[in-house]
């Protein structure tokens, strides 16, 4: 098996025909890797804001009904309530949101090289 270089310079691998054709970069499949990572991390802080700002809202919602317009202590109960049923849909409509990314997305999305590939 013939040993392949590794080029460090985008622009020598891509003007220098000797290195046409080689390894550009001996970190691009953990780059993929990182932005696999960097995206699920993402994804699951908007699940979290998504699925905490409904009742967090709907809990101010009903301080503000009970000390500004003076309803009773039921208007938490309320709240409560609604918050977790707003929390419960933002979490399903996120799972659905993640099952069309999964099924539009390539299955093979990062595959580390194999041993026999690298020099």
């Amino acid at each position: 098996m013939k040993a392949r270089k590794l080029c460090y310079n985008r622009r020598r691998c891509t003007t220098d025909p000797s290195w046409q054709g080689q390894v550009r970069g001996a970190f691009v499949n953990d780059r993929r890797w990182l932005r696999s990572v960097a995206r699920s991390i993402v994804f699951l802080m908007q699940l979290g804001f998504s699925m905490l700002t409904p009742p967090v809202l709907c809990l101010f919602g009903a301080w503000y009904l009970q000390e500004r317009v003076g309803c009773g202590g039921w208007v938490w109960a309320v709240a409560i309530v609604l918050g977790l049923a707003l929390g419960a849909s933002s979490f399903a409509e996120f799972a659905r949101f993640m099952q069309r990314e999964a099924d539009r997305a390539p299955k093979t999305d990062w595959e580390p090289e194999k041993k026999e590939d690298l020099p």
